[in-house]
């Protein structure tokens, strides 16, 4: 990694790394500041780093990350241990400090950012196709396996959400006693089409008729459908 800096940048780094030394020191109550949610730029006013110490930005940021989690002895400097010492914790916050951070953003900034992030081939930008979907294979797998987000419903929650995303996006999620009479009329002579089994055209009439005050909100493939779903439950 040492090789693909720039004497800048390494001269950049071990500045942070020395000065996150030296925060700890300082000001060790930048730890209850930022579990108390100030972001790494609000430490950086609070207290002027920039002014105090004449570093740049980056610089700042760098060594307040530093002083929190410490050094592991990179670039052959003496390591340390950060303020934060459980890195479960530290992690937790840093998403959360995340969160609020894009959160604040307006649309136009996170387009922007998106924008930026695409052409520089930063994050998921820089995997190619096969990787994206093995990452998100690995990741379902993982969910699955530790009963994480959806996975950790149950049928009802399950069900009572996928109603929920149907009327989101326009659609009309079926009731129970749709489905039911869906059932009825396939079974009921009258619906029948010339002995071939149920007139899906018919069945579809006779509930847009009875649920939906004539809209043509059920076809003849969301009425297949209906039966097809019964018939493997």
């Amino acid at each position: 990694m040492k090789s693909n800096l720039s004497i800048l940048q390494l001269r950049a780094i071990k500045r942070a790394i020395a000065l996150g030394r030296t925060l700890q020191k300082q000001f060790p109550e930048i730890a209850e500041d930022y579990e108390n949610g100030l972001s790494k730029a609000k430490i950086i006013e609070k207290y002027d780093l920039i002014g105090v110490y004449r570093i740049g930005k980056n610089v700042a940021e760098n060594a307040v990350a530093f002083a929190l989690k410490g050094h592991n002895g990179y670039l052959r400097i003496k390591p340390y241990q950060g303020l934060i010492k459980d890195s479960g914790k530290l992690e937790e916050l840093a998403s959360k400090h995340q969160a609020i951070a894009f959160k604040s953003l307006t649309t136009e900034q996170r387009s922007q950012n998106g924008r930026k992030a695409y052409n520089q081939k930063k994050g998921v930008h820089g995997f190619s196709r096969e990787q994206r979907k093995e990452m998100s294979r690995r990741g379902g797998i993982i969910a699955r396996d530790n009963k994480l987000g959806f996975h950790s419903l149950t049928k009802e929650e399950k069900a009572k959400n996928q109603r929920k995303a149907m009327i989101a996006s326009g659609k009309t999620p079926y009731t129970p006693q749709e489905k039911q009479r869906i059932l009825q009329l396939s079974k009921h002579p009258s619906f029948q089409c010339d002995g071939k089994g149920p007139s899906y055209i018919k069945i579809a009439k006779q509930i847009n008729n009875e649920f939906h005050k004539g809209e043509s909100i059920r076809t003849r493939c969301a009425i297949n459908y209906v039966l097809f779903r019964a018939s493997k439950d």
